[in-house]
Protein backbone atom coordinates (compact mmCIF):
# COMPACT_ATOMS: atom_id res chain seq x y z
CA UNK A 1 0.00 0.00 0.00
CA UNK A 2 0.82 3.42 -0.75
CA UNK A 3 0.72 6.19 1.85
CA UNK A 4 -1.51 8.52 0.64
CA UNK A 5 -0.80 12.08 0.31
CA UNK A 6 -3.24 15.05 0.77
CA UNK A 7 -2.96 18.42 -1.05
CA UNK A 8 -2.87 19.97 2.82
CA UNK A 9 0.41 17.89 3.79
CA UNK A 10 3.64 19.87 4.12
CA UNK A 11 6.44 17.93 3.23
CA UNK A 12 10.13 19.22 4.79
CA UNK A 13 12.76 19.46 2.42
CA UNK A 14 16.25 19.32 4.80
CA UNK A 15 18.93 21.69 3.28
CA UNK A 16 22.55 21.31 4.34
CA UNK A 17 23.92 23.75 6.79
CA UNK A 18 27.10 25.95 5.67
CA UNK A 19 28.89 26.98 8.04
CA UNK A 20 30.81 30.72 8.62
CA UNK A 21 34.01 28.87 7.94
CA UNK A 22 33.12 27.55 4.94
CA UNK A 23 31.85 31.12 3.18
CA UNK A 24 34.94 33.20 4.64
CA UNK A 25 37.23 30.46 2.94
CA UNK A 26 35.45 30.48 -0.13
CA UNK A 27 35.09 34.40 -0.03
CA UNK A 28 39.18 34.27 0.45
CA UNK A 29 39.26 31.82 -2.58
CA UNK A 30 37.62 33.94 -4.86
CA UNK A 31 39.41 37.25 -3.58
CA UNK A 32 42.65 35.85 -4.22
CA UNK A 33 41.45 34.19 -7.66
CA UNK A 34 40.76 37.79 -8.68
CA UNK A 35 43.91 39.44 -7.36
CA UNK A 36 45.73 36.91 -9.22
CA UNK A 37 43.30 37.64 -12.35
CA UNK A 38 44.33 41.45 -11.87
CA UNK A 39 47.88 40.97 -11.67
CA UNK A 40 48.29 38.50 -14.83
CA UNK A 41 45.66 41.41 -16.95
CA UNK A 42 48.38 44.17 -15.56
CA UNK A 43 51.73 42.32 -16.12
CA UNK A 44 50.02 41.48 -20.09
CA UNK A 45 48.87 45.32 -20.30
CA UNK A 46 53.02 46.63 -19.02
CA UNK A 47 54.31 44.32 -21.67
CA UNK A 48 52.55 45.86 -24.52
CA UNK A 49 53.34 49.47 -23.47
CA UNK A 50 56.91 50.53 -24.85
CA UNK A 51 56.52 54.34 -23.70
CA UNK A 52 58.38 53.19 -20.31
CA UNK A 53 60.75 54.85 -18.55
CA UNK A 54 62.00 51.88 -17.16
CA UNK A 55 65.34 50.53 -17.88
CA UNK A 56 65.09 48.77 -21.76
CA UNK A 57 64.76 45.25 -21.72
CA UNK A 58 67.17 43.58 -24.69
CA UNK A 59 65.06 41.35 -26.88
CA UNK A 60 65.80 37.40 -26.96
CA UNK A 61 67.77 36.08 -29.66
CA UNK A 62 65.76 33.62 -30.82
CA UNK A 63 66.25 33.33 -34.39
CA UNK A 64 68.65 30.43 -35.99
CA UNK A 65 72.16 30.74 -35.44
CA UNK A 66 72.85 29.30 -38.84
CA UNK A 67 71.27 32.39 -40.61
CA UNK A 68 73.81 33.50 -43.47
CA UNK A 69 73.67 37.56 -43.41
CA UNK A 70 75.40 39.12 -46.68
CA UNK A 71 74.38 42.22 -45.91
CA UNK A 72 76.46 44.62 -43.40
CA UNK A 73 75.01 47.81 -41.38
CA UNK A 74 75.18 50.92 -42.27
CA UNK A 75 76.41 54.04 -40.39
CA UNK A 76 73.62 55.00 -37.94
CA UNK A 77 71.61 52.14 -38.31
CA UNK A 78 70.07 50.19 -34.61
CA UNK A 79 69.60 46.76 -35.89
CA UNK A 80 68.06 44.25 -33.46
CA UNK A 81 69.79 41.62 -31.99
CA UNK A 82 67.01 39.06 -33.13
CA UNK A 83 66.80 40.08 -36.52
CA UNK A 84 70.66 39.48 -37.49
CA UNK A 85 72.25 36.17 -35.72
CA UNK A 86 75.98 35.70 -36.41
CA UNK A 87 76.65 38.77 -38.37
CA UNK A 88 80.31 39.40 -38.56
CA UNK A 89 81.22 43.41 -37.98
CA UNK A 90 84.42 44.91 -38.64
CA UNK A 91 85.89 47.45 -36.13
CA UNK A 92 85.38 50.47 -38.78
CA UNK A 93 81.75 49.75 -39.08
CA UNK A 94 81.61 49.94 -35.12
CA UNK A 95 83.57 53.13 -35.10
CA UNK A 96 80.87 54.67 -37.45
CA UNK A 97 78.12 54.02 -34.60
CA UNK A 98 79.87 56.49 -31.91
CA UNK A 99 77.17 58.77 -30.51
CA UNK A 100 74.20 58.43 -28.39
CA UNK A 101 71.97 58.33 -31.50
CA UNK A 102 74.09 55.11 -32.54
CA UNK A 103 75.87 53.49 -30.03
CA UNK A 104 77.52 50.01 -30.97
CA UNK A 105 80.57 48.70 -29.02
CA UNK A 106 82.87 45.49 -29.10
CA UNK A 107 83.02 43.61 -25.14
CA UNK A 108 85.35 40.51 -25.56
CA UNK A 109 84.80 40.03 -29.57
CA UNK A 110 81.21 40.44 -29.61
CA UNK A 111 79.56 43.91 -31.18
CA UNK A 112 76.35 45.06 -29.25
CA UNK A 113 74.12 47.65 -30.55
CA UNK A 114 73.70 49.51 -26.76
CA UNK A 115 71.48 52.67 -28.22
CA UNK A 116 68.37 51.85 -26.51
CA UNK A 117 70.13 51.24 -22.91
CA UNK A 118 72.22 54.57 -23.24
CA UNK A 119 69.96 56.34 -21.06
CA UNK A 120 69.01 53.87 -19.22
CA UNK A 121 72.62 53.14 -17.59
CA UNK A 122 72.74 53.34 -13.84
CA UNK A 123 76.07 54.80 -13.79
CA UNK A 124 74.58 57.75 -16.37
CA UNK A 125 74.87 58.26 -19.91
CA UNK A 126 78.69 59.96 -20.04
CA UNK A 127 79.64 56.39 -18.59
CA UNK A 128 78.21 54.45 -21.57
CA UNK A 129 78.82 56.72 -24.59
CA UNK A 130 82.77 56.56 -23.48
CA UNK A 131 82.69 52.91 -25.03
CA UNK A 132 80.39 54.11 -28.23
CA UNK A 133 82.65 53.35 -31.27
CA UNK A 134 84.90 51.62 -29.40
CA UNK A 135 86.29 48.39 -27.87
CA UNK A 136 84.88 48.28 -24.32
CA UNK A 137 86.06 45.43 -22.94
CA UNK A 138 88.33 46.94 -20.83
CA UNK A 139 85.84 49.59 -19.19
CA UNK A 140 83.27 47.01 -18.85
CA UNK A 141 85.35 44.60 -17.08
CA UNK A 142 86.32 47.32 -14.54
CA UNK A 143 82.38 48.03 -12.01
CA UNK A 144 82.41 45.38 -9.59
CA UNK A 145 78.55 46.08 -10.74
CA UNK A 146 79.04 44.84 -13.81
CA UNK A 147 79.67 41.05 -12.26
CA UNK A 148 77.68 41.25 -9.38
CA UNK A 149 75.05 42.91 -10.62
CA UNK A 150 73.96 41.06 -13.93
CA UNK A 151 75.12 43.79 -16.65
CA UNK A 152 76.57 40.83 -18.44
CA UNK A 153 73.03 39.10 -18.75
CA UNK A 154 71.56 42.53 -20.23
CA UNK A 155 74.09 43.17 -22.52
CA UNK A 156 73.49 39.62 -23.96
CA UNK A 157 70.12 41.08 -25.04
CA UNK A 158 71.57 43.88 -27.36
CA UNK A 159 74.24 41.45 -29.43
CA UNK A 160 73.96 42.04 -32.95
CA UNK A 161 77.45 40.10 -34.45
CA UNK A 162 80.94 39.32 -33.81
CA UNK A 163 83.79 41.31 -34.63
CA UNK A 164 85.18 39.99 -37.99
CA UNK A 165 88.67 39.90 -36.92
CA UNK A 166 88.10 38.12 -33.59
CA UNK A 167 86.44 35.35 -36.24
CA UNK A 168 89.49 35.24 -38.60
CA UNK A 169 91.91 34.45 -35.79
Amino acid sequence: MEPKVTPNTSVEQKVPKISKFTIVFIGFILICASFLGYLVYQSNGESKTTNSPEIAEPVPNTAPTSTTVTNTPSAGASIPSSLVPGLNITPNQVAENNSKSSCWTIVDGNVYDITKYVPNHPGGEAEILKICGKDGTALFAKPIEHKEGGASDVLVGFKIGKLAEAIQN
